[in-house]
């Protein structure tokens, strides 16, 4: 009786976990664990219940996903740090199963309204968290400490650094953003909407106190490339405007982080990690050195031997994901991404007005904004930060109107 009951409501569960680990994935490791094996149980469940066995997502899609997982899985063979290795799999298939259940358990309307009253619930904890962290010095949920810098206080919230919430809020900004401009445009609540407004506000001004100079250009490179798409051209050139006024008013300790000698702090630093991934990726274009491995074998491979930042990652999530499993693993990984993109991109119809749409286009942007980010951080290969961004993968997934049914 008890097993007919879980049958029959297997979907409801796994949804309830989903929205659970959205919102651990902020503050606790240990209970976004818990909700995704949860939700993965419940949703294999009701998969098996319903006798579903085609994937509700794009085919094609799933075969380059496929792909890029297999690649990884092989790379176990050669791989010259086993232990990491095998953490890193199970990370692997975890977020691919993330992205899948996301997708189909969100592609009921009723669940994807569920999400986004959790989403703007937690969202609102999550600003007024950083707003208690900048003025108190500690946020309240996890007692993370402000961290002090050159250009001032670097708001984490309750992420464990100013980098994971700043690749959390240049995800989920368009989203929000979106979903004040939905309520605004049907007329009802308008409260809402202006509320919603008032916390995207708050939003850009905590990526703001985060001072990381790599989300901010990650976030106006999205917006750039979003009015470009749409033809915006007055926005585009108001855009123009208010950066080059940005870059006279803002302190000159926020725009350069100098060495001791002087120079740019990040792209020096920068030059010599990345040189370090492409000595790897020469030594080992096709199989790279096993997933997960990247800072315990790079050293083998360095060449230029310089003192800066050693044994530590890329900061650029695709040389490093070329450097461990190769550079058809990349390729995968790079034409399954093309392919979401792509069909969300032409998903409805020129001039439709649905919201649906906005919203799922909205997510494509935030996911955009990691994807440019991924060029000069680390955000790929942390379990917070890309735990947000296959989850939100897989939730614009849901919202295309085109996806097969």
């Amino acid at each position: 009786m008890k097993l007919d009951f879980f049958g029959v409501h297997a979907r409801t569960i796994g949804l309830y976990a989903l929205l659970v680990l959205w919102c651990a994935i902020a503050f606790s490791l240990a209970l976004a664990e818990i909700a995704t094996v949860v939700a993965l149980l419940f949703w294999v469940l009701w998969r098996f219940r319903e006798g579903i066995r085609a994937p509700r997502i794009d085919r094609a899609a799933v075969w380059l996903l496929a792909g890029y997982v297999l690649l990884c899985l092989l790379s176990l063979f050669w791989t010259e740090a086993p232990k990491e290795s095998y953490r890193g799999i199970f990370k692997v298939l975890k977020y691919a199963a993330i992205f899948w259940m996301s997708a189909e358990i969100f592609r009921e309307n009723s669940a994807r309204k569920k999400f986004q009253t959790v989403f703007l619930v937690f969202y609102g904890i999550l600003i007024l968290d950083g707003f208690i962290q900048y003025y108190a010095g500690r946020d309240v949920l996890r007692g993370v400490i402000l961290q002090e810098a050159s250009s001032g206080g670097r708001v984490s919230a309750s992420f464990k650094s100013f980098g994971l919430l700043a690749s959390y809020l240049v995800c989920t900004i368009p989203f929000l953003i979106a979903l004040g401009w939905a309520y605004y445009c049907s007329g009802r609540k308008r409260w809402y909407a202006w509320t919603i407004g008032f916390m995207a506000a708050a939003a850009c001004l905590l990526l703001f106190w985060t001072r990381s100079r790599g989300a901010w250009l990650a976030l106006i490179a999205g917006g750039i490339l979003w009015l470009f798409w749409s033809r915006k051209w007055k926005w585009l050139l108001g855009l123009g405007i208010l950066l080059a006024g940005l870059y006279f008013v803002l302190p000159r300790s926020m725009i350069i982080h100098q060495n001791a000698e002087g120079q740019e702090q990040s792209i020096v630093e920068r030059y010599y990690l990345w040189d370090r991934a492409l000595n790897v990726i020469k030594a080992k274009p096709w199989t790279g050195t096993g997933i997960n491995s990247y800072v315990k074998a790079h050293i083998r491979y360095d060449q230029t031997k310089n003192w800066r930042v050693r044994d530590y990652y890329a900061h650029n999530g695709y040389l490093q994901a070329a450097a461990e499993t190769g550079i058809p693993s990349v390729v995968f990984l790079l034409a399954f991404l093309g392919l979401i993109f792509y069909r969300g991109l032409t998903s409805g119809k020129p001039g439709d007005k649905d919201d649906g749409l906005l919203l799922q286009r909205s997510l494509l942007l935030g996911l955009a904004n990691f994807l440019v980010l991924t060029v000069v951080d680390t955000v790929f290969h942390n379990p917070q930060a890309v735990t947000v961004f296959w989850y939100l993968l897989g939730l614009q997934a849901a919202y295309q109107k085109t996806a097969p049914s």
